[in-house]
């Protein structure tokens, strides 16, 4: 039987109205943090519905947590709260924590506030302002209404709610057109949406993490949409997506995590080339960078990439993860390939770079591990970090000066083919245009035999030739003064090197782990040797250096030395290298006449 009565708290608590009106439970809580003095234990563990008015504290929704189902440890409590109207009720700072570490503020309804529990509808308070981010994460909510006090929302609240609803005087947001998603009026931005929304013609952006987190498996962007934010999408389990044309900027991890995304959808080719892709060299997550997504142009899938002639530009990331492209033509109107461009496109086998592209770069064409072919075009002048690190690929150039000249970073590519107009690069002469070799130049290039430096060079850069397997005679000329670290690093197939006298300085690991080296000739004019230099070169026996002054090494573990290792120096100076660093530890030192 429904009734009402009303009944005498003692001195510590004050006068408080409980109605029980057709299965709905009201309790007006004059102090906030009193809630469970107006409760029984009995009670709390068998209400399913209740209306609550009054202040309400972090204590008041402690325990509010404990009659859904769930503890402040979220842990599972026996309670069966399902249906909760805070309509008049006011959210106030102070009493205990309501969740984890976390407390209640004035007309917040703060982060994880509802995390778990049972609760399956409520009403929100009217004088409610604020809204923060997971405050219903793990609730069965069918359905929402946003009240018209409310002027700030975060997202990632609303992900796994079936509808929303903003209230119509509400000024800062809305949902127009029963969209199930909150609006911000003046920018037209979504701001949050969940798995049943339908996004609005007149939306231009979808904000930072709007449907983060929500099962969506389909969802169309209608054309005006100009933006979307990071991590909008991150997380939802997406298997396709077609991106208008309007779209214009793609935030950093924009769709992280979609990893059911298989297919994307476009149908201007140039429009998707201009796409702005915020990121950096680790972070450009765009549709297709979600395993093995395929990219397709007006319904047909693109296989053969050519690009248009209206671009000037290939931006960052642009088609990163792109598993269906198998060939690239890109036109000499193209000046830059940008970081990441074509990361993970592990169908592509084929590239043609035209001859107005000047830079490739960073990690550009990384993880194509299909990729058989790149023609490189005359006008590259700088080649990124890791730009074309594919094992077995085979590069074409057209002008061997040109090659020389890039800039060149870092690479660990090994097993290369370099072909100078189609002919098989074995032997290689560096041109007498060219006076210095630069670093990374042809590292990584097995079929490479002899190597011929023209006296006009005067340096030989990090990693020039490193991992040159094949690599059997090096001729390097009297300009050369420096010789890189890593230089000649594991070119297995070297013998002999003779350094010359102009060599003032060879690097950290110039020659290591040339497993087949046998004899060093090191000139008189060697003033320093770097760490490990000589390291790993087991074959190494005969040591020739012709310097009055030991060369500085600059550790002790330069060179290679065994029983059988011999050190031959100038005539009178014997002394000199048994006392000096890193010499001294031959121990089979001999003079030359």
């Amino acid at each position: 039987v429904n009734q009402s009565f009303t009944f005498e708290r003692n001195k510590y608590y004050d006068m408080v109205r409980e109605v029980d009106i057709e299965g709905i439970k009201t309790v007006h809580v004059a102090t906030a943090g009193t809630l469970l003095t107006l409760i029984s234990e009995d009670e709390k563990n068998n209400i399913t519905s209740i209306k609550i008015t009054g202040d309400l504290n972090g204590t008041d929704f402690k325990f509010i947590r404990e009659m859904a189902g769930r503890d402040i440890n979220n842990n599972m409590t026996e309670g069966k709260l399902v249906h909760l109207d805070l309509m008049d009720a006011n959210i106030v700072e102070g009493g205990e924590v309501y969740f984890d570490t976390y407390s209640t503020y004035n007309n917040v309804l703060g982060e994880n506030l509802f995390k778990d529990c049972l609760i399956k509808k409520i009403v929100l308070p009217n004088s409610l302002k604020t809204i923060l981010p997971f405050v219903f994460k793990g609730c069965p909510i069918s359905s929402i209404t946003i009240p018209k006090s409310v002027t700030f929302i975060t997202p990632m609240s609303f992900n796994e709610i079936g509808e929303i609803i903003v209230d119509h005087g509400n000024s800062i947001y809305d949902s127009r057109e029963n969209c199930n998603a909150i609006i911000e009026t003046e920018t037209n931005t979504l701001i949050a949406g969940c798995k049943n929304t339908v996004i609005p013609n007149g939306v231009t952006s979808i904000g930072n993490h709007a449907f983060a987190g929500c099962p969506l498996t389909s969802i169309t962007i209608p054309n005006g949409v100009t933006s979307i934010g990071n991590y909008a999408f991150t997380g939802c389990p997406l298997t396709s997506i077609t991106i208008p044309n309007s779209i214009i900027s793609l935030d950093t991890y924009a769709f992280d995590g979609c990893g059911s995304l298989n297919s994307v959808y476009i149908s201007d080719l140039k429009a998707w080339c201009k796409i702005d892709f915020q990121g950096n060299a680790y972070s450009y997550n765009t549709p297709l960078s979600n395993g093995d997504v395929k990219l397709y142009l007006n319904g047909n899938l693109l296989t053969e990439l050519v690009i248009p002639e209206e671009i000037t530009e290939i931006k960052d990331g642009t088609f990163r993860g792109c598993s269906s492209i198998e060939k690239l033509i890109i036109h000499d109107g193209v000046t830059s390939i940008g970081d990441k461009a074509f990361d993970n496109c592990d169908g592509l086998t084929s590239v043609v770079i035209g001859d107005g592209v000047t830079s490739i770069g960073d990690y550009a064409f990384d993880n194509c591990d299909d990729l058989a072919s790149v023609v490189i075009g005359d006008g590259v002048t700088s080649i990124g970090d890791f730009a074309i690190d594919n094992n077995n690929v085979s590069i074409y150039l057209s002008d061997l000066k040109k090659w020389c000249k890039i800039d060149f970073g870092s690479s660990i590519a090994s097993n290369r083919k370099l072909y100078l107009n189609d002919n098989l690069l074995t032997e290689l002469t560096i041109p007498k245009e060219i006076t210095k070799i630069n670093d990374n130049a042809f590292c990584g290039f097995p079929k490479i035999e002899t190597v011929t430096i023209h006296d006009g060079v005067t340096s030989i850069g990090d990693y020039a030739f490193c991992e040159c397997d094949g690599l059997t005679s090096v001729v390097i000329g009297d300009g050369v003064t420096s010789i890189g670290d890593n230089a000649f690093c594991e070119c297995d197939g070297l013998t002999i090197i003779n350094i010359p006298d102009g060599v003032n300085s060879i690097g950290s690991h110039a020659f290591a782990y040339c497993d087949s080296l046998s004899y060093v000739s090191l000139g008189n004019g060697v003033i320093s040797i770097g760490c490990n230099a000589f390291y790993g070169c087991d074959a190494l026996n005969d040591y020739y250096c012709y310097a009055t002054t030991p060369p500085d090494c600059e550790c002790n573990l330069v060179f290679s030395i065994n029983d059988c290792s011999k050190l031959y120096v100038p005539s009178k100076y014997g002394s000199k290298y048994k006392s000096a660093d890193g010499w001294c530890k031959f121990t089979n030192i001999i003079e030359m006449n």
